[in-house]
């Protein structure tokens, strides 16, 4: 048991130096934990509230008073980016893992226990995967309404069939290893054998996918929430705010150029961080 758990701990102190010394995970470490500071504590960075209005600062452009101007109802932008950002991020963010869960439970049952169950979840697989990402979301948004919650739901559902491949294809890949033989041989349970000793081994990819699965759920509610199936106005959520500056885009520009900045940059530095630690947990780059 202490020799698993120091092999453990030797595996994870590895990664994390595997993780330091690459220049992608520096930089969007960086830049993640500025964005998540800054968002998690806006109270204190904004220098206004998010729906604070000014009628007699409506529409201005970028200034020391206002760094990225103000919107149609005299707004500060960069405070309701600051607010906004906890809303996008924490939409990608439990969209992934709630998507991750679903797809690992799912995919584990049908690559441990096969046969009729396997075809079943994988035919259900095939046809959710013949439908585009997006419109699945729009038809679930659609169906239960849009919402923070519902919004949440529509991420994690679209992303089930990738999840769901790739789990089951590391599940096979070690369903014939001796140690999956020695578990049974002690009479262990199969969810135990499923649960304790397969996933533990095909976590990495998992988790690669599920860090680079924020970044496109980010984008993705954003597009809900432009077309209105998102978070719901006067929550300064970061596609809600492009969508309330799509009208002025040929006269304010500046109103819909910073939420798309902001989206850009932190899609951006997830996916540095993703591939940084995709390349971390390469057993084939290991000494």
């Amino acid at each position: 048991m202490k020799r698993e758990k120091s092999a453990k701990n030797y595996y994870f102190l590895e990664t994390l130096k595997r993780l330091e010394k690459g220049v992608n995970a520096r930089i969007g470490t960086i830049i993640l934990i500025v964005l998540v500071f800054c968002c998690v504590f806006a109270p204190l960075v904004a220098p206004y509230g998010q729906n604070d209005m000014d009628l007699t600062a409506m529409c201005q452009g970028p200034s020391l008073k206002h760094l990225c101007g103000t919107d149609n109802l005299g707004r500060d932008i960069f405070s309701r980016l600051l607010y906004g950002g906890r809303f996008s991020l924490a939409l990608g963010l439990a969209s992934s893992v709630f998507g991750m869960v679903l797809s690992v439970i799912l995919g584990s049952i049908a690559g441990y226990f096969g046969g009729k169950v396997e075809n079943i979840i994988m035919r259900l697989m095939d046809i959710w995967a013949s439908l585009p990402g997006i419109l699945l979301c729009i038809l679930i948004s659609t169906a239960f309404g849009a919402g923070f919650f519902n919004t949440i739901l529509a991420l994690s559902v679209s992303t089930l069939p990738g999840g769901v491949r790739t789990t089951r294809a590391q599940i096979l890949k070690e369903r014939s290893m001796e140690y999956l033989e020695a578990a049974e041989s002690i009479n262990c349970s199969k969810v135990k054998i499923m649960f304790g000793h397969l996933l533990p081994n095909v976590f990495s990819p998992m988790l690669v996918g599920c860090t680079m699965g924020i970044g496109n759920n980010i984008m993705m509610a954003a597009t809900l929430s432009y077309i209105g199936l998102g978070v719901q106005p006067p929550t300064p959520e970061w596609g809600a705010m492009l969508a309330d500056a799509r009208s002025y885009i040929l006269v304010y520009p500046h109103m819909i150029i910073w939420p798309g900045i902001f989206i850009a940059l932190t899609v951006f530095a997830i996916n540095l961080l993703g591939d940084a630690l995709r390349d971390a947990l390469d057993p084939k780059l290991r000494s």
